[in-house]
């Protein structure tokens, strides 16, 4: 069924894209960069619902490879390198001296989780600094803390449970103006695949002064 919905959406995107390439007059040119944002938004949609589908049948499982921990966090940090320019936000990350350079990992889905992580507190944030931090709990480094913090808008207490569950999607009180669009789906995915990993996703927030989510794996 994947197959069957990603192939035309993907063939959409590659003419939209192509289209771009053409001397097009001004008018046109906003027609088809409508269409390759709504494109691109419907396929991140059915990415994620066939994501959890996966997950939730169980067919989903774990392939372990060697990670190079600073690759992971740097290759992350640069798809948001960008936006967070345009917006004025600073993005830096922390590794630990005592963390290993290469860990035994499920690289893929690890990279979902941060990348997932990044882009809701680039979504939240307007103004101040973002951080990936990446430390060890234990002398033998065995397991490892990832934790992305930001100074957005934070989340209120009453709503930090619910923020987990699918199609919850909160709206900000104050603080930004950005469009706050998506699923819903992004964290409960988030949580899912680390449940695979015998972790789960952790919060402290404060409303107006910002949200550092977090996990600990254990790692090889």
């Amino acid at each position: 069924m994947g197959h069957e919905i990603r192939t035309p959406l993907s063939g959409i995107i590659g003419f939209v894209d192509l289209m771009e390439l053409e001397d097009l007059s001004e008018e046109i040119q906003e027609y088809v960069s409508i269409v390759g944002t709504s494109s691109r938004s419907l396929l991140h949609i059915v990415n994620e619902i066939l994501d959890l589908t996966k997950i939730e049948s169980g067919s989903l499982k774990l392939l372990p490879e060697a990670t190079q921990i600073e690759q992971l966090c740097k290759e992350a940090m640069d798809l948001f390198a960008w936006q967070a320019n345009t917006d004025g936000l600073n993005m830096q990350y922390s590794i630990s001296s005592d963390v290993p350079e290469s860990i035994i990992a499920d690289k893929t889905k690890l990279r979902q989780v941060i990348i997932n992580l990044l882009g809701n507190a680039v979504k939240f944030t307007h103004v101040g600094t973002i951080t990936l931090e990446v430390s060890s709990l234990n002398s033998d480094s065995q397991l490892i803390r990832f934790s992305v913090s930001d100074t957005g808008v934070g989340i209120a207490e009453k709503d930090q449970e619910r923020i987990f569950e699918s199609f919850t999607q909160l709206q900000p009180h104050n603080g930004t103006k950005k469009n706050v669009t998506g699923t819903g789906l992004g964290l409960t995915i988030c949580n899912k695949l680390l449940n695979l990993m015998g972790s789960k996703l952790q919060l402290d927030s404060e409303l107006g002064k910002g949200s550092t989510f977090y996990f600990d794996v254990k790692v090889k």
